[in-house]
């Protein structure tokens, strides 16, 4: 699978992976979302890619890893769907991360609306961000490229520093594909829609 014409990819938030047993690159290939996951969790070519929740899951999934399919209740509730525009639990990244590096920062507060998480690890992934309970809440390449995938919702944050960041990498990495540069301080459509 190859995607032609694209210069980044978001995998992004939809319904929970349910599927009879393990979670296994054979029984998600039929999903209707498997040829841009499929691609992007080859991480064969250096295609920007930032997932979002189930994204981060399925580029997991992809990359031979496995889920937790239902997190049990405990210290951190992970399922706060009413509060998707809040910081509802704290997350540690790991300093030197590209995560970390997009972010500005080590800790941050995110929302969390997911029962699923990362549960082993794909191949050329790697953990770079826990929630207090241990739960992974982002991986990435291991070797450099640039694929980012949070557990959480960037985007129901971006009134919030520095989720909004996120979403700037990927526009800048898609944007240098093309030979552009693009200005170092995120925008929303509304301040835009207002300057012009």
């Amino acid at each position: 699978v190859t995607v032609i014409g694209a210069n980044a990819l978001s995998l992004v938030a939809a319904g929970d992976i349910t599927l009879e047993g393990s979670v296994t690159v054979r029984n998600c290939a039929g999903m209707n979302d498997g040829a841009p996951v499929a691609t992007a969790g080859r991480l064969d070519q250096p295609l920007p890619v930032l997932g979002i929740c189930r994204g981060a899951q399925l580029l997991n999934v992809f990359r031979g890893g496995s889920l937790i399919q239902h997190l049990a209740p405990g210290m951190v509730d992970h399922r706060q769907r009413p509060r998707d525009r809040e910081e509802v639990h704290d997350v540690e990244v790991a300093p030197g991360s590209r995560l970390a590096e997009i972010l500005g920062r080590t800790r941050l507060g995110v929302n969390s609306i997911h029962h699923q998480a990362v549960d082993h690890l794909g191949a050329g992934l790697v953990a770079v961000a826990w929630a207090p309970d241990g739960t992974v809440e982002a991986v990435e390449a291991g070797d450099g490229r640039p694929v980012v995938a949070v557990q959480w919702h960037p985007e129901g944050l971006t009134h919030l520093a520095p989720h909004e960041q996120l979403f700037l990498w990927l526009t800048r990495s898609a944007a240098r594909r093309c030979g552009l540069d693009l200005p170092a301080v995120f925008q929303p459509a509304a301040l835009i829609d207002e300057v012009a």
